[in-house]
C-alpha cells in the first residue's frame, strides 16, 4: 500500500522483478523488495539503479543461493588494473572497445572453465559500478556465469579469488 502509484509506477515494479528473475534471483522475499525499492524510489525511478539497490538488500540470500553454507567461496576477479579501465568506460557512458571485448571474452572463457574443473559455480565478483555492465555483456555468451557486485556478498563470508580476468589487457 501506498508504493504503488505513489512511488514507483506497476511498469517499474515489473521491471525490476524480470531483472531478478533474468539473473536468477529468488523474489520469494516480496517483503525486502518493496521496502528497498520504498526506500529508493524517492532518489531514482530507473529500473537498473533500483535492481541493484534491491539486490544488495537481498545479498545474503543471493550470497547462499550460490554459495551454500559458510565455506569458503571461491570466486573470479578482475585484475585492478582492468577494474579501473572498465569503471572509466562505464563513467564516460562508452562502450567496451572491440579488441578489449574479444580479450574480456576469451579471458572469462579460460576464467570460466577454471571454475568448472573445480566443481563450483563460476562467479565473478566485482564492484557495484561493473555488476550490471559485466552480466550483461557476458552472460550473452556465458550463460552459466553468475555476476554478483562485492556489495551482494555477506560480509562474514571468506572469499579466495581463485580466477582473474584482465592479466593482459
Amino acid at each position: 500500500e501506498g508504493l504503488i502509484p505513489d512511488l514507483i509506477t506497476l511498469t517499474t515494479l515489473h521491471k525490476v522483478l524480470q531483472n531478478l528473475l533474468s539473473e536468477q534471483v529468488s523474489v520469494r522475499d516480496m517483503r525486502t523488495i518493496v521496502e528497498t525499492l520504498a526506500e529508493h524510489c524517492p532518489v531514482t525511478t530507473d529500473s537498473d539503479q533500483l535492481t541493484s539497490a534491491v539486490r544488495i538488500s537481498l545479498g545474503r540470500a543471493i550470497t547462499q543461493q550460490w554459495f551454500p553454507g559458510n565455506d569458503e567461496m571461491l570466486v573470479i576477479g578482475l585484475q585492478p588494473a582492468t577494474e579501473t579501465l572498465l569503471l572509466q568506460v562505464v563513467q564516460s557512458g562508452s562502450g567496451l572497445e572491440p579488441g578489449l571485448a574479444e580479450q574480456l571474452a576469451t579471458q572469462t572463457a579460460t576464467a570460466i572453465a577454471s571454475q568448472e574443473a573445480q566443481g563450483v559455480t563460476p562467479v565473478l565478483v566485482v564492484q557495484s559500478g561493473l555488476r550490471q555492465l559485466l552480466s550483461r555483456y557476458l552472460r550473452r555468451s556465458f550463460p552459466q556465469l553468475v555476476v554478483m557486485s562485492a556489495a551482494e556478498v555477506n560480509a562474514h563470508r571468506q572469499i579466495r579469488q581463485t580466477a582473474t580476468i584482465g592479466n593482459t589487457l
